[in-house]
């Protein structure tokens, strides 16, 4: 991801820019302390009751609407049943699971927040300079769009909100408005 968006900045191509965002976000998901993801993992090796919270924090998302995709409900279900398994004695993790104390548990906690940590960085980088679809269609028609959609900002993810914008000033053909 960070090679990606780092070529995309040297070169200016939107594309890789986009899709180096998309590798942060996907390397972010996957660190999500729920069921079988990587950070389910870490956090069930740190301690027992953290997938538990990690699958309450995903219920929480999906109830906000946060993230609304069904491959995430099936995550959810996988740490469901993880979590239940674990909780109701059918399912146990390998006996040596919980071992870790001390500094590997340490190191490892710290390996695990330092990734979500340079992961949200890169993200928040790679932003710099990358331009929403709207604003790239609006410069090959030759247009200048001073402001975002929503009126919130210049945020490259406005267009992707765009039509839970109810405030109706704005025409888009493409979503019919």
């Amino acid at each position: 991801a960070g090679a990606t968006a780092f070529a995309g900045h040297a070169t200016g191509s939107q594309l890789l820019m986009a899709l180096g965002d998309w590798g942060f976000m996907i390397n972010l998901f996957n660190l999500l302390p729920i069921g079988g993801l990587d950070g389910g993992r870490v956090a069930d090796a740190l301690h027992p009751a953290l997938p538990a919270l990690g699958l309450v924090g995903g219920v929480g998302l999906a109830a906000s609407g946060a993230i609304a995709n069904p491959i995430f409900y099936l995550v959810l279900l996988s740490g469901a049943f993880q979590v239940g398994g674990q909780l109701f004695g059918f399912s146990q993790p390998p006996p040596a699971h919980y071992r870790m104390t001390g500094g590997p548990m340490i190191a490892t906690a710290l390996a695990y927040v330092g990734c979500i940590g340079s992961l949200v960085a890169g993200m928040a980088l790679n932003n710099v300079g990358r331009k929403s679809p709207r604003r790239i269609e609006a410069e090959q028609r030759g247009e200048i769009i001073d402001r975002a959609p929503t009126g919130g900002g210049d945020g490259v993810y406005d267009d992707y909100f765009a039509e839970f914008d109810d405030s109706n000033s704005r025409r888009d053909d493409r979503w019919g408005g």
